[in-house]
């Protein structure tokens, strides 16, 4: 669901140090990787201060800024 945000999975450095690179879109993250995101920083920033969040709520609140950064682009 990240490419509704406007963020790009690159790749997953995953816990056991293997590299998964152009990850499916049903691809799994687990506690300890490192996703490798291209995308506008504040939707980085934002995914990365989600910890703890309703996920859900949160997801929808970044489709719609994303919606209108490409809304205000014209």
């Amino acid at each position: 669901q990240l490419p509704d945000e406007g963020l790009i999975v690159l790749g997953i450095y995953r816990s056991d140090g293997h590299y998964a690179a152009h990850p499916a879109p049903d691809c799994r993250v687990a506690c300890g990787d490192v996703l490798v995101l291209y995308g506008h920083t504040d939707a980085i920033a934002d995914l990365d201060h989600r910890a703890g969040d309703d996920g859900d709520a949160s997801h929808a609140r970044a489709v719609q800024r994303h919606a209108a950064r490409g809304a205000a682009r014209g």
